[in-house]
């Protein structure tokens, strides 16, 4: 689906500033502007390259009232010095809910990238039959960077 919008000549002059011209591509696929005045003059347009980029929605799990006395999974790639956030993480989750389980992420299956859509892989099946058997209510997944 195309998206057109129409500007005067003075409104488009401002929108094509640099910080507003990723407003206006983002917004829409294709911007038109024309002056006010009763002459016809060339139109001015801005097209995205990318198209529209649709996600299909999904309904995300409803949030834990708490983490105290839940179970925590830890998964991890090893990137970004995961050896140390790791136990950081855990250290003070534990100060604030004294009753958490924690799984540390040495006890988990290696976290990896994900296969293409339709595609079977033998360590995605891992990690979901590791987080069902520990019965892991919340799952910390990587640790930024």
């Amino acid at each position: 689906m195309k998206t057109q919008h129409t500007f005067q000549r003075r409104q488009m002059l401002k929108l094509t500033g640099a910080a507003a011209a990723g407003s206006v591509l983002a917004g829409s696929n294709q911007v038109t502007a024309r002056p006010t005045s009763g002459e016809e003059s060339p139109k001015y347009s801005v097209v995205r390259p990318t198209g529209d980029v649709v996600h299909p929605m999904i309904t995300q799990a409803p949030r834990l009232d708490t983490l105290e006395g839940k179970t925590i999974c830890m998964t991890s790639n090893q990137g970004f010095k995961a050896h140390v956030t790791f136990p950081l993480i855990e250290k003070l989750l534990r100060q604030k809910y004294p009753n958490l389980k924690i799984i540390p992420p040495e006890d988990m299956p290696r976290a990896v990238k994900p296969p293409a859509e339709g595609a079977k892989d033998p360590d995605t099946d891992a990690m979901t039959a590791a987080l069902r058997q520990r019965s892991c209510q919340a799952v910390i997944s990587g640790n930024g960077g």
